[in-house]
């Protein structure tokens, strides 16, 4: 029964994705773009490749840590977070994500109104190890830098919500970008927080490949609003 059920779902997402396939090879064909890789394949030809694609990809067991990812992960003031907004995604001709990005996020809050630049918040800072799959390139076996500030934007709110101060959004995002990140290459993004002064969270953080490679670097600020600040449920509550 449960092979059937199996079976079933399978030819169910199959006829799905063949029908979306169809649908937006429609589109395609209509639209001038001889440098796509995908452009010269038949319907039938890129339908498979999307749908063999997906299925590998969500078939294949996740990749054993690197050793310094080992080390995070056996620290015990970290918890790992599952969950995170941006979901590995099928493209033309690849996945944007090769693995669900895994977010090693301090298990204590940071509450204080008001951290100055020169304190040690290091007990706060977050750890996330990304994975850039074939479709995430700009030049070949390149990620592309927008897809390096969306894996720092996603680290940066996952730090900021780690600090135990409610919601919060992002007002700006400032990336440097030092060196090529190589594609398929698993790299980390580790967030610290800079300093706080009331609403108003600032954060640095830079991507590396582990060791001492830095690729890039980055500083954001959050902004807390106001009915959720701290000071302002505090001054709510009171009598």
């Amino acid at each position: 029964l449960r092979s059937t059920r199996t079976l079933s779902l399978l030819l169910k997402v199959g006829g799905a994705a063949a029908v979306g396939t169809l649908a937006a090879t429609a589109v395609i064909n209509r639209q001038e773009n001889p440098g796509h890789p995908m452009t010269s394949l038949s319907p039938l030809q890129k339908f498979w490749t999307k749908f063999c694609g997906l299925f590998v990809h969500h078939l294949s067991p996740p990749s054993k840590l690197l050793e310094w990812e080992q080390s995070i992960a056996s620290r015990p003031d970290l918890i790992k977070h599952s969950q995170v907004s941006r979901l590995p995604n099928m493209a033309a001709d690849g996945v944007i994500l090769s693995e669900m990005p895994r977010m090693y996020m301090p298990n204590r809050p940071l509450i204080k109104e008001t951290v100055l630049e020169n304190e040690d918040t290091s007990e706060h800072d977050l750890f996330g190890v990304w994975s850039f799959g074939t479709d995430a390139v700009g030049h070949p076996g390149i990620v592309h830098g927008g897809a390096i500030a969306m894996a720092l934007d996603e680290s940066f709110g996952h730090a900021f919500f780690a600090l135990g101060r409610g919601s919060g959004f992002t007002a700006s995002l400032n990336v440097n970008y030092r060196q090529p990140v190589p594609a398929g290459q698993p790299v980390l993004i580790r967030i610290s927080v800079e300093s706080i002064s009331g609403r108003k969270v600032f954060l640095k953080g830079e991507v590396t490949d582990g060791n001492s490679t830095r690729f890039a670097d980055a500083r954001a600020l959050f902004v807390v609003p106001r009915a959720a600040s701290p000071s302002h449920q505090l001054a709510s509550s009171a009598p």
